[in-house]
């Protein structure tokens, strides 16, 4: 029992009592851990506010094309079957607070597709009495960085990635 207490007593390999530079690092350690997360939770809405404009960006481009090019196939067969030239032209709508595209018969307007707003498109083509076009055309469609591109081949062929 004697040899116990004599180990005990040794002081040879004491227990280290924490240093205070010790304590000072772990404090600021845990501040700078709780920043961070701090941060990271106030800029998730940031990139989710990205990440849904993207979205709602390519969906509103990818829809006007895929509408355009109905449109075009319709128009296409319109001058076919009526044997007349039909204009199909984008321009900025009143105010310039929008676009859209027009079809036009000669001087009259058929139709007016009024776009989704933030999207933009430049493009023209003319169909003949027998439904071609009098030359090749692109529409190009916008929304911030997205665009698509409508394409009418001289033997009016309508594409669209």
């Amino acid at each position: 029992m004697g040899a116990r207490h004599a180990v005990s007593m040794d002081k040879s390999n004491p227990k280290k009592a924490a240093e205070p530079y010790e304590l000072i690092n772990w404090v600021l350690l845990r501040k700078l851990e709780t920043f961070v997360f701090a941060f990271l939770f106030l800029a998730l809405p940031f990139f989710a506010f990205r990440v849904v404009d993207a979205t709602t960006s390519t969906l509103a481009v990818r829809n006007t094309a895929a509408e355009l090019v109905q449109d075009l196939i319709k128009w296409k067969k319109t001058a076919e079957d009526d044997k007349t030239f039909i204009q199909v032209t984008t321009r900025p709508t009143v105010g310039h607070k929008g676009f859209a595209y027009v079809v036009k018969q000669g001087e009259r307007s058929l139709e007016e597709v009024l776009l989704p707003p933030g999207v933009a498109i430049v493009g023209t083509v003319v169909f003949d009495g027998e439904g071609m076009p009098k030359s090749a055309a692109t529409f190009v469609i916008t929304k911030g960085s997205k665009s698509v591109r409508v394409e009418v081949d001289p033997n009016g062929l309508i594409t669209a990635p």
